[in-house]
């Protein structure tokens, strides 16, 4: 198809930097789609971000930046293998306020927009309200370095495992 012209342009959806990485060195992929939120600071990684550098035809969105609701949501609905749940949203909810951010939301959406590498994002909603929200938030200023380096730090040891819906249930 792509040798006929019938493909404008392609792209793909990974999981995993390696993923990504591996995809990066085909010429023909224009747009990658991403997993990335404040907790994982793996795409954050200088391989990452400089194969990004090289290929700057690439479009990067991103999704999952609320980790399938977990950033915004209470204890109660979190993989019950996450032991440190409540140190979690604690974290959260102290950068949320340090940060000068209205809420949660606020917070994800300002974290996502503060890099330049990123084209868009992709969110999940449950209803009206909601989106409400995260339109909002949407013209918000992005963190600054020094706020990006502080999320960095404290969400330095995130499980893989939670950084992946895929794996919750095994």
């Amino acid at each position: 198809l792509w040798e006929r012209g019938e493909i404008k342009k392609m792209g793909v959806s990974v999981y995993c930097p390696e993923e990504a990485l591996h995809c990066l060195k085909d010429e023909r992929i224009k747009c990658i789609q991403i997993p990335f939120n404040l907790i994982d600071n793996r795409w954050l990684e200088i391989e990452f971000i400089d194969a990004l550098k090289i290929r700057k035809d690439l479009e990067v969105q991103v999704r999952s930046i609320f980790l399938q609701g977990l950033l915004i949501s209470k204890e109660n609905v979190w993989p019950s293998f996450v032991t440190n749940t409540n140190e979690i949203i604690s974290a959260i909810k102290d950068l949320t306020t340090n940060l000068g951010r209205k809420s949660s939301i606020d917070l994800c959406i300002s974290y996502v927009k503060s890099f330049k590498w990123i084209s868009g994002y992709v969110v999940g909603i449950d209803n009206l309200s909601q989106l409400k929200e995260v339109i909002s938030y949407d013209s918000n200023l992005p963190l600054s370095e020094s706020d990006l380096e502080e999320i960095k730090y404290t969400f330095n040891n995130i499980p893989t495992k939670l950084l992946d819906p895929r794996k919750w249930n095994e």
